[in-house]
């Protein structure tokens, strides 16, 4: 057999991804020989198929006469038609060394162990990856009384002297490091080993991944190289729980390092009681991670991550990636839902891995699922089908983990749970924006409940308040068409002058009835008309998603009388219009404020269920506010000091001479104590109407 035949046989047993096209044409000879031809590809000037040539060595040299296949291990060196070496790769042809590697390397997913011949290339990371199995297996062999596998035993020894030769240096090296915790980028790779459970930290969080594979990452101009670590975690994309595959950066450094000070390391780098106590923290988080998933209300203290601009999100540019998302700091209620940020952020929504339909006919189809892109590919959905919903049937995965349909049956593992994320996808009501938040700092709502019950407003209000909205959520709905819904709403109208208790009457509700306040402005709606109509759309969707009570703060834009000159023409009208529509359709409740009630548009008379005017605050209101704001002040001073700081005759005092609204109180007091704790003094009376005066003396009646 020429060179040139041995060459186009190999080209031939090959498809497009290096799997054999007909294993029946692999003969007993093939690979049988327990010796390594070292051989170069060189391409011709020509653009032709290259020219094969042994490796010009005198030991090779004396192998011209025997035929390529039959040795167990060829390395196969590609160069240009200038000689300069292009790539290098090993060839393992031999069956038994094919056998012992489908054994001892099972787990590394990326490489084709099927194929022949099984091609590993240069630097032969797995090979160095799976070195101690190999030499375990191959001891084993060499051990065995059984006089039939002497072949076997010399194709074995031909394997482990091919790894002593070729990568004892980094072996030698990787020795010296490894016992210390310690390693230099050139041997990051070393550490890299698939299915190696990994550690990736920054300054916010932890989180923990499964190594799919890593390579160097060479950089254009002066930027500098990164190694690039594929890998696995547990995800949750709004349907499905599934295997997300992330890639993690490690910048290049000069010197050693200690493994764990970089931005992923291995988990077992760690001490044992160090391991432990990480793991278990992971595990713990990752079970509280499953549950708060599905637009669960929560408190939130901590750093938060948003697109520095959501407009591009929400456009799909296709360059905008989590890690551009920037932290901010929030403070206050958020709601956790997976769902509706992925369709709202869409190109920044999980992928999950796991078989198309094609793929369970056909194993090695591997193909994405995402319940949110808006790819036309047939491999991403955006949802359950009818079969997912009605038989469960786990989907095999790389390395034995399953895509899950999100049921209440559904227990996560001690090991899914270890890979989940550190963060959670929802909404910041306060700051009102699509946000990641960490697991570990969201809180269970403490409720304020007497909040209600202080509200400076007549007693019969806040009971007919009160039973219109516990009723409401006690009724089920009668039907699902949109008939049926029509009109199933609780609206209540609340106008007056500013600072009368109109907002505070919608907060210390959804207080008072452990709900979400969504509070929205008619800015935060749209800028334009048709801004406006995708808006409403979008505002009442999330309203009734999350069961929250819906705040639309200063709506006087929605409640201006159609074809008046006030509303600025047809334009406007189409926006009052559209509002009409939404509210007659929603089913939950809805709080609409304004200052003002004129050029009234009588349509919204049959669709509002309580209208209260609020007039401008008493004296004896007043009192009451100024009690109420200041006893939370003067329990906070009674607990740290024992002194009593207030006293009724004080309370009538400041609601007797300040005429000012609830707002301005809450202002005022903030105001004052920000100037007490800085000369180190208590409030007193005094100082609130030196501040008084100051705010709203003569000087500003001008």
């Amino acid at each position: 057999m020429s060179l040139l035949d041995y060459d186009l046989a190999i080209s031939s047993r090959l498809d497009g991804t290096g799997a054999p096209k007909d294993h029946a044409a692999i003969t007993e000879f093939d690979g049988a020989h327990a010796t390594l031809m070292d051989i170069t590809e060189r391409q011709r000037p020509s653009g032709d198929r290259p020219i094969v040539i042994p490796t010009s060595t005198i030991a090779q040299a004396k192998e011209l006469d025997k035929a390529y296949s039959r040795h167990a291990l060829l390395l196969r060196r590609r160069s240009d038609k200038d000689g300069n070496e292009l790539s290098k790769q090993l060839e393992i042809q031999s069956k038994h060394i094919r056998t012992a590697l489908k054994t001892v390397m099972e787990a590394c997913s990326y490489l084709n162990l099927d194929a022949y011949p099984i091609v590993i290339r240069h630097p032969y990371h797995e090979l160095f990856q799976y070195r101690k199995e190999i030499r375990q297996y191959a001891e084993d062999v060499l051990v065995s009384p059984d006089k039939n596998n002497s072949e076997e035993k010399r194709h074995l020894n031909l394997l482990i002297k091919f790894i002593a030769a070729n990568l004892g240096k980094v072996e030698l090296l990787y020795d010296q490091f490894a016992p210390y915790g310690l390693t230099n980028y050139e041997l990051l790779w070393t550490y890299f080993r698939p299915e190696t459970a990994i550690v990736y930290q920054t300054e916010y969080y932890q989180e923990a991944y499964r190594v799919n594979s890593c390579r160097y990452v060479e950089r254009e101009a002066l930027n500098p190289p990164y190694f690039e670590i594929s890998a696995w975690s547990w995800d949750y994309n709004g349907t499905y729980f599934g295997p997300k595959k992330s890639t993690i950066q490690v910048e290049c450094f000069e010197g050693a390092r200690k493994l764990s000070e970089l931005e992923a390391y291995p988990l077992d780098c760690l001490d044992a009681l160090e391991r432990l106590q990480l793991t278990e923290r992971l595990i713990r988080r990752g079970k509280v991670w499953r549950g708060v998933l599905d637009n669960q209300h929560k408190e939130y203290s901590g750093p938060a991550w948003v697109s520095p601009d959501e407009a591009k999100v929400r456009r799909g540019l296709p360059d905008y990636r989590m890690d551009q998302l920037v932290p901010i700091h929030v403070k206050g209620r958020v709601i956790v839902d997976y769902k509706t940020h992925q369709r709202v952020n869409y190109p920044l929504g999980t992928v999950l891995y796991t078989r198309s339909a094609a793929g369970r006919r056909n194993m090695e189809n591997k193909t994405a699922v995402s319940s949110s892109t808006s790819s036309s590919d047939s491999s991403y959905f955006k949802g359950p089908t009818a079969e997912d919903t009605t038989a469960d049937q786990p989907q095999l995965l790389l390395n034995n983990m399953e895509c899950r349909l999100n049921r209440p049956s559904y227990e996560i593992s001690d090991f899914e749970a270890l890979l989940a994320p550190a963060r959670v996808r929802g909404y910041a009501l306060s700051e009102k924006r699509w946000s990641f938040f960490l697991v570990e700092d969201l809180e269970d709502i403490k409720w304020m409940e007497s909040r209600f019950e202080e509200l400076a407003i007549e007693q019969t209000w806040k009971d007919n308040i009160e039973a219109l909205v516990r009723q409401h959520y006690t009724s089920p709905p009668d039907g699902k068409s949109q008939l049926a819904r029509k009109g199933r709403g609780l609206v209540v109208l609340l106008y007056g002058p500013p600072g009368t208790g109109k907002t505070l009457t919608a907060e210390s509700i959804a207080e008072l009835t452990h709900r979400p306040l969504y509070y929205i402005g008619t800015t935060d709606v749209g800028k334009g008309v048709s801004d406006y109509e995708a808006g409403l759309k979008t505002v009442f969707d999330l309203a009734a998603a999350w069961n929250a009570i819906l705040l639309l703060d200063e709506a006087d834009i929605f409640l201006t009388k159609r074809g008046s000159s006030a509303n600025g023409g047809y334009l406007m009208d189409s926006i009052v219009a559209a509002f009409l529509r939404s509210l007659e359709y929603h089913e939950g409740i809805v709080f609409l404020t304004t200052n003002r009630l004129d050029n009234f548009d009588p349509a919204f008379e049959s669709r509002l269920n309580l209208r209260l005017r609020y007039k401008s605050l008493s004296a004896d209101n007043r009192v009451k506010i100024w009690r109420n704001t200041l006893t939370k002040i003067n329990d906070e001073y009674s607990s740290s000091s024992g002194e009593q700081r207030w006293t009724e005759d004080d309370f009538v005092a400041l609601g007797r001479d300040l005429d000012i609204n609830g707002r301005q109180i809450t202002n005022l007091v903030s105001t004052a104590l920000a100037v007490a704790n800085y000369r180190k003094k208590p409030l007193s009376v005094k100082a609130l109407k030196q501040l008084h005066d100051m705010n709203f003396g003569e000087a500003h009646q001008d």
